[in-house]
């Protein structure tokens, strides 16, 4: 909580985590062909890992909009949400917050750029 000209802001800090390990390990595998994959092939472990961590993530959305939504305060969340604008975690976030970078930004939204541009 902070003091924000004399008024009470609440600011939540997020970083998820990442997706990358999970696509990297479909990488080369075929997209469709993973998600086909009974569990009996080489293939259904890598899916069903993959199924549970995508789970978890959700829910980890999904608890800290709840968490978010309680607040009595004006509430913001910054950082790295590391999800796109769009599927289903974005449109949990999004069913009751304003996404002030598709308000007022553009591009990929990237924090840190190569210096040299």
């Amino acid at each position: 909580e902070l003091d924000c000209d004399g008024r009470p802001l609440v600011v939540y800090n997020i970083h998820l985590v990442s997706p990358r390990i999970d696509l990297d390990q479909m990488r080369g595998l075929g997209f469709p062909v993973l998600l086909l994959a009974p569990s009996s092939t080489r293939y259904g472990p890598v899916r069903d890992k993959l199924k549970e961590r995508w789970a978890e993530r959700m829910e980890t959305v999904r608890q800290l909009e709840e968490l978010m939504r309680q607040e009595t305060l004006p509430t913001i969340a910054v950082g790295d949400f590391n999800f796109p604008d769009h599927g289903r975690s974005y449109h949990t976030m999004a069913a009751n917050w304003n996404d002030a970078f598709a308000e007022c930004g553009r591009g990929y939204g990237c924090t840190m750029t190569d210096a040299t541009r």
